[in-house]
Formats: C-alpha cells, structure tokens, sequence
C-alpha cells in the first residue's frame, strides 16, 4: 500500500478495569476485580474475496503488481507488473483468511485448487490442507502481506520492474504489501481483538518500599500491530508511585499457560502527575517486534508506595488503555 491508496483496517480498542487493594495493618494486598461484563467475541475464520493488488520494494525502486491468470499447464500464476497502481489490469478473483486466521488462497471460482509454496516459484495445485498452503497476515515494510506457514515467506514477486510470476520473499525485498481495499467480506474483531475486562494481579505493599503491582489485558483474536496507545493509570488511595516513574515495562505471553518474556516494544513512557497519583503514557506502534496470537496475555508494573499513615480499607488502582490494532 502507498500514498492516498493506503487504507488499514484499524478497529479503535477502550479497555478499563480495576484492581482491588485491601488495607490491613498498612499492608496493601492488590488483587483483581472479578470480571464484569461480557468478553469481546473471538473473530469469525472468514474469508475475504477480491483481486490480489500488492506493492514490493526492490532495490532502487518500487512497483505494483497484480495476480493474474495461470500459465497453462504450469501452475505459476502470473505477477503483472505497473509503475503504479492506477495502472495495474484487471487481476483474476481470489479468496484468503481474513486478518486474525488462517487459510488457503484459492482462485475464486476454482476453491478446490489452492497457492502452494514452491521454493522460490508459488503454484496453484490440489487443496491438500498442508502448512505449505496455508497463510496468514503478517507486517511487511510497507503495509500488510500473506504469509506463508511453512517456508515463512510472503507472496510476492522477484520483479524488479516487469512481469513475471508470484513467489515467495522472506526478506524487506520483493514481499507483497496487499491492497486489503481490493478484498470484501470478513468480519473485524470486536474490541480491536482486545478482551474489555482488565486483567490485575495479586501483590503485597508494604509502606515505604515500592513494589510493582501488574495491570494487564488478553487478546480475543489475533493482533498484528497496537498503534500509538494510551496508558493511564491511578494509584489507590492512600497510595502514589514511585517518585520519578517515568515508564512502565511491558510483558507478555502466548497463553496464561505460557512463561511471561519481558517486551520492549510494550513499554510505555510517560509522566507522573504533580501528586504522584496518577501515571500517564504511551505505547508507540509495535512493529514487526510483536506478534499477538488469540489468548496472548500482555502485562505492565506500576511501581506503587504505601505511606506510614495509610488507613486500612480497601481502595482501587484503575487503568485505561485505549488505541487502535492492525
């Protein structure tokens, strides 16, 4: 995708949830809210339809591209080359996964037949169900493209400016960042692919010493990219972050059964308020650095202090993250 024909599909995400911090003896428990509501719905393993119009970088230059018909008795599907993409023939029709699944690319009216990896060339043959004709959508430099489960490469081309033939790129070069405006169908995650219950896990603070209390959310459908999110956090009463706080570190794991791996794409910076209550920050864009599958669970820690007179009681630290996904 480039210039005014760039259009992401970004589904805006608002999550807000509380932790419970019970005060005994100017000891803070921190545990989390029960859920409340009703979890995001996991997206639909849809299909989307339409013509395969993508755009490579080569070196010295960029073109766009367009599958086209399949030379007969080979398999190899044509790559037809344009300076621009206002200049791209019509394409054949296909059918891929919708973003956040997994499935076959197909000729429209041919589904039994399906895009196969075939180091370097990519083929259509018989539909047999193998990673090797199973894709997915992945970042590339310039946009959005399919990847392959297999071999890991992207539909693509080699072309350095002329027609040739769809094959697979595993590099910056040569990966097919697809027009998604040229497909139809399909149905967005709701939420952006986020759950909208929070997530808090259970800490002790005790006054004077900071510790960190974790925050969190889940996915609900696979997630390519968090785009520039917002981070809010308040401190429960009677308690205020650690003087200086200037970023929360970010963790994440594939599955709440999954060990958690510190993430430095997840960080967010940002700033205390004049009272040290309330924190306030940013997750710039991830990038190709993350990868979220359905169920991953991402977690941040919110350096808190007790001080010597906090009551006893039980008091809410409560967090707002909001932003968009790809």
């Amino acid at each position: 995708m480039s210039g005014d024909r760039t259009r992401r599909s970004r589904t805006g995400i608002a999550l807000t949830a509380a932790a419970v911090a019970i005060v005994s003896a100017a000891i803070v428990s921190v545990q989390a809210l029960p859920s409340q509501g009703t979890p995001a719905a996991p997206r639909a393993d849809d299909r989307l339809t339409g013509e395969l119009a993508f755009q490579t970088l080569f070196p010295g230059g960029s073109g766009w591209f367009i599958a086209g018909d399949t030379r007969e008795g080979q398999g190899f599907v044509e790559a037809l080359w344009s300076p621009t993409e206002a200049g791209l023939p019509t394409g054949s029709t296909w059918t891929v996964p919708a973003e956040g699944a997994t499935g076959v690319i197909s000729p429209a009216e041919d589904p039994g037949r399906c895009l196969q990896m075939h180091d370097p060339a990519m083929i259509l043959v018989a539909c047999d169900g193998s990673d090797a004709q199973r894709y997915s959508w992945d970042t590339v430099p310039n946009g959005r493209g399919l990847r392959n489960a297999d071999t890991r490469t992207f539909l693509g081309t080699a072309s350095n400016g002329y027609d040739d033939s769809l094959q697979g790129s595993i590099g910056a070069f040569y990966a097919g960042a697809i027009d998604t405006a040229r497909l139809s169908g399909g149905t967005p995650p709701t939420g952006g692919g986020i759950d909208p219950v929070g997530i808090g896990v259970p800490a002790t603070v005790a006054p004077g010493e900071p510790v960190d209390v974790a925050f969190g959310m889940t996915t609900t459908a696979a997630v390519g990219v968090l785009h520039r999110s917002s981070v809010t956090v308040t401190a429960p009463a009677g308690l205020s972050f650690r003087p200086g706080t200037a970023s929360l570190a970010g963790s994440v794991r594939s599955d709440a059964a999954a060990p958690w791996t510190v993430e430095p794409a997840l960080t967010v910076s940002g700033s205390l308020s004049a009272d040290g209550t309330t924190f306030q920050g940013t997750i710039s864009d991830t990038g190709t650095q993350l990868r979220l599958p359905k169920g991953a669970e991402l977690r941040w820690s919110a350096p808190l202090v007790a001080g010597a007179t906090t009551p006893a009681g039980t008091v809410d630290m409560r967090f707002t993250i909001s932003g968009t996904t790809d």
